[in-house]
């Protein structure tokens, strides 16, 4: 593999540092983590638009090479007899958790761009009641996405053992939803990272010796 089609690894461990940096750029504004009533939330999204679309950008970037990554892993998941239907699971759970997490942050900057004349407490439960419901669809889908890969790995295709073993423990808590969210907040983009650079390590261009 080319120096110029190893970079594409990379950027799931991007993806996941985006995402971490964007959650704690908006829990910093102070995003309501359990709100009393819809005027909490539109409090919020008119006093930090600036914050939670800055926040959204950073998220938003992180989806995008999240799907980058997916498309990078296709041709190493289908490589070497590994089982068809694990790595197809993976591209699926990847454009799936992706998409979702993409979305999730629709509804927090609809929210912070909406004008104030029309941002009631009614309004602004539902912006914030859809970024949840996209974020609890994320945890599924990427644990969907984590599993595959993992069960590539335990196979010997794709990541190592020790990686794999990691990504099952983190495919399960994903889909405990009381918890998940920890799981996908923290855990994940420290799993991403480690799959980049692993990645991008055994892919390293060989070059051969002059005669």
């Amino acid at each position: 593999m080319d120096r110029l089609s190893r970079i594409p690894l990379l950027a799931g461990g991007l993806a996941g540092v985006l995402w971490l940096v964007g959650v704690l750029v908006l829990e910093a504004a102070g995003n309501p983590a359990d709100p009393a009533d819809g005027s909490v939330i539109a409090e919020f999204y008119r006093d930090d638009r600036a914050t939670i679309l800055f926040a959204s950008v950073l998220h938003a970037l992180g989806g995008l090479l999240f799907l980058v990554f997916v498309a990078a892993l296709w041709p190493l998941a289908t490589a070497g007899g590994a089982p068809h239907w694990l790595a197809t699971a993976v591209v699926v759970g990847g454009v799936a958790g992706g998409t979702m997490m993409l979305a999730m942050m629709g509804g927090q900057s609809t929210g912070a761009t909406t004008d104030e004349a029309l941002l009631t407490p009614d309004t602004a439960v539902v912006f914030w009641r859809l970024a949840h419901g996209f974020f609890v669809g994320a945890e599924i889908a990427l644990a969907l996405f984590v599993g595959a890969l993992s069960g590539l790995a335990l196979r010997g295709f794709v990541l190592p053992r020790w990686l794999g073993w990691f990504g099952l423990v983190l495919a399960i808590l994903l889909v405990l939803l009381p918890i998940g969210w920890a799981a996908l907040i923290f855990l994940l983009p420290v799993w991403l990272v480690l799959a980049s650079i692993v990645l991008w390590r055994r892919t390293r261009v060989t070059t051969a010796p002059a005669p």
